[in-house]
């Protein structure tokens, strides 16, 4: 599954599922068995974070009204004083928020060599 069509299914899930817990295992490499409820644990979710990012903040957002329009997870390596991939989706439920940051994050940023993904492949 292209990982913005799987953004744009924890986007509008509910709540998490086993089938978004897989989703989520397949497109990180995960070969845990079984499957952690990553979309449905915040707990399991944590750990999705790769070694030296932590979760900035994680928050309702307000709809001035008195009620929320969904989550938002902001996630950052410890070295750096700003969140280089801030929110721009809600969740219904901070799991699937956490898990879209870290999908987001991963996506545009390449962990293993610790440098923006656009940067090793040509495109800017």
């Amino acid at each position: 599954m292209e990982p913005i069509r799987l953004l744009a299914l924890l986007e509008a899930a509910k709540d998490g599922s086993d089938y978004l817990d897989h989703a989520v295992a397949r497109e990180l490499g995960l070969r845990a068995r079984p499957v952690p409820a990553v979309t449905r644990s915040l707990d399991a979710a944590l750990r999705l974070l790769p070694e030296g990012w932590v979760m900035h903040r994680l928050g309702q957002v307000s709809d001035c009204r008195g009620g929320t329009r969904g989550w938002v997870a902001e996630i950052c390596r410890t070295r750096d004083c700003v969140i280089p991939f801030p929110p721009d989706r809600t969740a219904h439920t901070a799991p699937l928020a956490l898990c879209m940051s870290v999908l987001r994050s991963r996506a545009e940023y390449d962990i293993d060599r610790d440098e923006p993904a656009s940067r090793h492949d040509g495109r800017r």
